[in-house]
Formats: C-alpha cells, sequence, structure tokens
C-alpha cells in the first residue's frame, strides 16, 4: 500500500501574496470598467452659444446707450411731432457719439448671422414661410445705403417683420426692433430711429 503524499501547503506569505495579486486583477477590472461606462462629456449646442454671445452683444448696447441717454431731459408725453423729433435726435446724437467706432458686424459677427441665416431659412420654409415671403413681397419696396449708427432715414416707409420671421429670431428689448430693407435684416434703435447693425442677403 503506497504512501499518499501530504498536499502542499500555502505559507501564511503565499495566501497574502495571492489575495494582494487578486485584489490587484479586481482593481484594475473595475477601474477599467470605470472608463468603459463613464458619462459622456456634455455636447456644446453651438448654436445656443453663439446666440448667447448676441445677447450680451444687445445688453452692451442697452447699457451704453442708457449712459448717453442719462444727460437728456425725458421726454413728456405729448402730440407734438416737433417735440418728439426732437427727442428722437438728441438721443441719436447722443448714440452716435458714445458708439463712433461702431461698424458693421459689431452685433451681427459672421458667426451670429450664420445662425440667423439659418433661423430664417427655417421659417422660410412650409405654409408659413409662403406667407412670410408674401407678406415681404406685398410691402413697399425700399432702396436705401444701409450705413451703420444712421437714422433711418425720415419720408421712407417702415417695412415690418413677418411675425413668422420674428418666431424664430431671439427676442430684442423693447428698444429695438428688426426692420427688413430688401434683403437685409436690420438692428434698429426705435426712440432714436438708429441703424444699429445690418446683415446683407439675410433676407430669400
Amino acid at each position: 500500500m503506497k504512501a499518499t503524499k501530504p498536499k502542499p501547503t500555502l505559507s501564511l506569505d503565499s495566501k497574502r501574496s495571492r489575495c494582494f495579486l487578486g485584489a490587484v486583477a479586481l482593481a484594475a477590472i473595475g477601474a477599467s470598467g470605470v472608463r468603459a461606462f463613464q458619462a459622456p462629456a456634455p455636447v456644446v449646442n453651438t448654436d445656443s452659444k453663439v446666440l448667447a454671445d448676441f445677447t450680451n452683444r444687445v445688453n452692451h448696447y442697452m447699457k451704453l446707450r442708457k449712459k448717453a441717454g442719462e444727460t437728456l431731459q425725458a421726454p413728456k408725453p405729448t402730440k407734438s411731432q416737433a417735440a418728439i423729433n426732437s427727442h428722437e435726435h438728441q438721443l441719436a446724437d447722443q448714440i452716435r457719439e458714445a458708439r463712433e467706432s461702431a461698424k458693421q458686424g459689431d452685433i451681427f459677427t459672421p458667426e451670429i448671422s450664420e445662425v440667423f441665416r439659418r433661423l430664417i431659412a427655417v421659417a422660410a420654409k412650409g405654409s408659413d414661410g409662403t406667407r412670410m415671403k408674401q407678406s415681404l413681397r406685398r410691402a413697399e419696396p425700399v432702396n436705401l445705403t444701409l450705413r451703420v449708427n444712421r437714422p433711418y432715414p425720415d419720408g421712407l416707409p417702415l417695412q415690418s417683420s413677418p411675425p413668422t420671421l420674428l418666431a424664430n429670431l431671439p427676442p430684442l428689448p423693447k428698444e429695438l426692433d428688426y426692420r427688413v430693407v430688401g434683403h437685409s435684416l436690420i438692428l434698429r434703435d426705435i426712440e432714436a430711429n438708429l441703424i444699429i447693425d445690418f446683415v446683407d442677403g439675410m433676407i430669400p
């Protein structure tokens, strides 16, 4: 009868070594798992970022406008066209002086203009777009050489922007509005009747 060989036994150090190696292996697997299932980096909406820049530029203009108008006496309610025109011209002069270096593209940067083109293109599609184009065609044509920091000429019709178009564009402070001249989009100061900025070829 053969003698049974005793089974090899692990020393305490060997057991600890194996446990350690096992723990390292598990940690490595866990770490790789964490990396594999990490949440993706948030996607930045480029258009939102560009439109936020537009809002910031408009707000900067409004601060400048407020400061420029601080030297003027607040207009009293009146039906006198002469008084209204006088205040309009005074406010426009103050704003022009404060923006003497203003140029086309200060607000409608190339990036902002590109986003606006896409928004207007969306508005121009479908039945609503057809109505928008018909509204623009019915408007009295205006031939005007546009210049930033200059008044919209008295006596020329102010072509209103169709509601379908406005619904797709960023909202403005109540002191400003969008206007259409031919194929150009204007940003206008209502009270000062001043062209703040414009983009050619924006309207289809």
